[in-house]
């Protein structure tokens, strides 16, 4: 039986996902593709590997026979990759980073200017769903997320611990009152995943006007900026989004940490040293 990587590479992506579409998105490939290449494996080991329920997959026994085989195969693909990677001796090739789409739109782009005329031959490419699982996965190689990952095989470092403010356009904010009320304002509100997170309880559970609500950071940053209403964002966001900040009470408004993540086998590549270290000091300057 000849069983192909990329087919046990598309079966680890739905056996963690549990779902053909968020592995999908995880692989950055069509829906279509995972099915396919799992209707090619199953076909090749003769059994069913997922049972299709409202739910999500649920993985068969050979599916719970497979894993870890399937594992191991690619722990061993990354650290060959790892240990090939080692040996640039140039910041050159291309090097896959995940970050909000907050900083990708707001921080990336000069970020990247720089980048280019220092090292000339790195490429970045950018997902907006960075996870520590993608990084363990080696399907990022950098990742700035608000969690801290537990992998064995990952480096994180905190950047930053993140705080709230309220924001408005400059324009609008010189027409309100020097200490105004949360109550007492239009607010851009939280939608979508944004409004299952702390601060979007937070801002629902609050006695606030809204005007309009976004499931972006960048959509409702834009919407301020044309002076609709206030927004509740990140203060980092906040500044790097031109906006001005509100003298608001936010009493028990949680933050939360940033951390840089990366792989440990892939640490002193130099091509993602190069990036990693660009962004270090780029947050350290908005700081």
């Amino acid at each position: 039986m000849d069983i192909a990587w990329d087919e046990l590479r598309v079966f680890l992506a739905a056996w963690n996902a549990r779902s053909f579409t968020r592995a999908a998105k995880d692989l950055g490939i069509g829906q279509a593709t995972v099915s396919r290449r799992i209707a090619g494996l199953e076909e090749t080991v003769g059994h069913t590997l997922f049972d299709r329920r409202r739910g999500g997959l649920v993985p068969t026994a050979a599916a719970e026979a497979l894993q870890p085989y399937a594992e191991s195969i690619s722990n061993a693909f990354l650290g060959a990759s790892a240990a090939i990677a080692g040996f640039e001796v140039e910041a050159t090739g291309s090097v896959y980073l995940g970050v909000s789409p907050g900083i990708s739109v707001e921080l990336l782009p000069s970020l990247l200017v720089r980048l280019k005329k220092r090292h000339p031959g790195i490429t970045v490419h950018v997902s907006t769903r960075p996870t520590p699982q993608a990084v363990a996965r080696r399907e990022l190689d950098i990742a700035i997320v608000g969690e801290l990952a537990e992998h064995g095989d990952l480096l994180v470092r905190k950047l930053v611990d993140v705080e709230f403010g309220l924001f408005a356009s400059a324009a609008l904010a010189r027409r309100l009152p020097p200490r105004p009320k949360l109550a007492d304002l239009d607010v851009i509100g939280w939608s979508g995943e944004l409004a299952g997170l702390p601060a979007g309880r937070w801002l629902a559970e609050r006695s606030a006007r809204f005007v309009a609500t976004a499931d972006t950071t960048l959509a409702m940053a834009a919407m301020a900026r044309s002076g609709l209403g206030a927004i509740l964002l990140p203060k980092l966001l906040g500044r790097m989004s031109g906006l001005t900040e509100l003298a608001v009470r936010l009493d028990g408004l949680p933050g939360f940490t940033l951390y840089l993540t990366l792989h440990r086998a892939t640490r002193h590549v130099p091509r993602i040293a190069a990036v990693v270290d660009l962004l270090l000091e780029a947050l350290q300057e908005i700081r």
